[in-house]
């Protein structure tokens, strides 16, 4: 009997080519997290070099479009200053041959706000957004999918910011536009009724996010199935909702529910899959389970910091979280170490 022959993953690219890649992402875009595996499998080897050594190769339209993909599995990955680099060079090359307004230069300026705000530079990432989307709307329309998608990024990164009221407007715009152009059980219409559920819930209007919540929930359910990541984050954030308003025995359970199907489904270092951990440590805290929490916190603190680096805003938050832990339980002068070296690092990267 013959065994099946298993090709090495820095065979991949050889076979297939980094530009056969670039034309799948082109003619496949459905399917991006196929051809982003594919890259991050078989080009890991250059992932840290592209954006640096852009000019040893040919600065071609089919090189933007290749490392565009490796740039949005990068920042998928959590890896968002990598992705800014390289997001920017794509833009280089892409504005030298294809001018300032080209549809694909604009979706490089939208993922690299993303990646701005992925790393806490929500200003920057506003700014961004707000000038993509007043090309888009001259451009492609008010209608069209990547403008109402580059609005719906604008609310994300105006509830980044705290601008909560703001945000819910967005949400609201985009999700009432999508749910007449796109129908109410299409995925960016989804996309959108969940972040306008967060952004209630990030003003104290719990009941109303749960509501809504319950409802993606039950759509994704059944348009995208029970273990796909978009559903299972609208689980996890219903579990916050839950937390808010006091229901921190149902809140665990959920977080705990979630969590373990994130660790199947994504892996257990992944960005979401600690996101997840982190909400049910802080679901742990509201039960008075502060023991527990303390070594939930630490755990993804240790993660987060292998896996996203020291000084990324997750990590931070992460740390801030285990001091305010340490502090539930009386440990003054390790929780205010800890709170010192949050000031510290948020000082030098935000000022």
């Amino acid at each position: 009997m013959n065994t099946p022959r298993k090709i090495a993953p820095s065979a991949i690219s050889q076979e297939l080519g980094i530009g056969r890649v670039a034309r799948w992402y082109r003619v496949w875009p459905g399917r991006m997290e196929v051809v982003a595996l594919l890259l991050v499998m078989g080009l890991s080897g250059s992932v840290t070099q592209s954006a640096t050594t852009a000019e040893k190769h040919p600065a071609t339209l089919e090189w933007a479009a290749t490392n565009q993909v490796l740039a949005i599995a990068l920042a998928d990955k959590g890896q968002h200053a990598q992705a800014e680099r390289l997001f920017r060079e794509v833009i280089r090359i892409r504005t030298e041959q294809l001018g300032s307004e080209h549809p694909d230069i604009l979706e490089s300026r939208n993922q690299l706000a993303k990646a701005l705000n992925g790393q806490g530079k929500s200003a920057e990432a506003e700014a961004e957004h707000r000038a993509v989307l007043k090309l888009r709307e001259r451009v492609l329309g008010s209608e069209h999918p990547d403008t109402l998608t580059s609005r719906n990024n604008l609310g994300g990164a105006l509830g980044a910011q705290g601008k909560n009221v703001a945000a819910e407007a967005e949400f609201r715009a985009v999700f009432k536009i999508s749910e007449r152009v796109f129908g109410p059980e299409h995925p960016n219409t989804l996309r959108s009724r969940h972040n306008l559920a967060n952004a209630l819930d990030a003003q104290g209007k719990s009941a109303e996010a749960e509501a809504e919540f319950r409802a993606v929930i039950k759509l994704r359910e059944r348009v995208l199935g029970t273990e796909h990541p978009d559903t299972l984050k609208s689980r996890d954030d219903l579990a916050n909702a839950l937390d808010a308003q006091g229901k921190s025995a149902e809140a665990e359970a959920e977080h705990r529910a979630v969590l373990k199907l994130m660790e199947r489904v994504l892996g257990p270092e992944h960005p979401g899959t600690l996101t997840s951990r982190n909400n049910l440590a802080s679901a742990l805290v509201a039960h008075g389970k502060h023991a527990e929490a303390e070594a939930e916190f630490r755990a993804v603190l240790k993660l987060k910091e292998r896996v996203l680096g020291p000084e990324h805003p997750d990590t931070v938050d992460s740390r801030n979280n285990l001091a305010s832990a340490l502090c539930a339980q009386g440990k003054s002068a390790e929780a205010e170490a800890e709170f010192q070296a949050v000031f510290k690092i948020r000082e030098r990267v935000l000022g």
